[in-house]
């Protein structure tokens, strides 16, 4: 991989009732095929993804020192 990353946005989780509430990001703003990363420091998370579509969701367990690496 051979990205370049403009900015660092950082979660912290303080135990598992923790969670960052739905959102979307808004792709348009870091350009016209953005690559986004999600680092887990901590212990397994999960992450959930929402189509805006159809409202229906897929789930991850993100584990600790990993890197998920998103692009358009």
């Amino acid at each position: 991989m051979n990205f370049h990353f403009n900015g660092v946005l950082v979660n912290l989780y303080r135990n598992n009732n923790s969670t960052v509430a739905w959102h979307r990001d808004k792709e348009s703003k870091y350009g016209k095929r953005p690559v986004i990363a999600s680092v887990s420091l901590g212990q397994t998370r999960n992450f959930d993804f929402k189509n805006i579509k159809t409202s229906l969701f897929s789930h991850l367990n993100i584990f600790k020192f990993k890197i998920m690496v998103f692009g358009t």
